[in-house]
């Protein structure tokens, strides 16, 4: 008979931190709830995740979800991490590299807030946007102004353009149009100091 799998525990945010995280947010926006996060416990492709999920490993139950609204709240979350010494994954979709590995308790930077078509620049056409944006709402709104993205992926309401630019953005129009990494012309990140890397001309 096989060994009986012990309960898995969910780890919790030290108390100043959850303070912290509130601060930035707001209540209604920092999740602790066992419910929430288990969804960002077991996606990834490859399955590795869920073969630990199913082993009951602990470690890839973050502790805490926060759902900043803009980069500001980004970077602010960042830093309390770093004064905290808390471990963090930015998340979007959920598809590659998502799931905690730390021992320590893991906050997960979930960007579903940031979800705007900010620009379409028609006449350079370019396009600026918030990193929760996927294929589909970029498509549309170019589709408003007579133009087309280029190419998308098939599944375009799932794939956000922010996390496939990591992985060269591959779709099935590539020999035409390029990989979506060849079609940056700028990116802001958030550097794991809490500092902002603006690239480009």
């Amino acid at each position: 008979m096989s060994e009986m799998k012990q309960k898995v525990i969910q780890k919790k945010l030290p108390r100043p931190v959850y303070a912290a995280l509130k601060n930035v947010v707001g209540e209604q926006w920092i999740y602790e709830q066992r419910s929430v996060v288990e969804t960002y416990s077991k996606m990834s492709i490859g399955g590795a995740s869920l073969l630990k999920k199913h082993e009951k490993d602990p470690h890839v139950l973050p502790a805490c979800a926060v759902l900043p609204g803009t980069i500001d709240e980004v970077q602010a979350i960042v830093k309390i991490c770093n004064r905290y010494g808390v471990p963090f994954i930015p998340f979007t979709n959920g598809q590659v590299f998502c799931n905690p590995t730390s021992q320590a308790p893991t906050l997960i930077i979930h960007l579903s807030r940031m979800n705007r078509v900010v620009a379409i620049d028609a006449q350079n056409m370019s396009a600026t946007l918030e990193p929760y944006v996927d294929y589909a709402q970029l498509q549309a709104e170019a589709m408003k102004r007579g133009l087309w993205n280029g190419g998308t992926p098939l599944a375009t309401t799932l794939c956000k353009l922010s996390s496939q630019s990591a992985f060269a953005g591959v779709w099935q129009t590539d020999h035409k149009f390029g990989t979506l990494s060849r079609n940056i012309i700028s990116i802001k990140v958030v550097l794991p100091t809490g500092d902002v890397l603006v690239t480009g001309s």
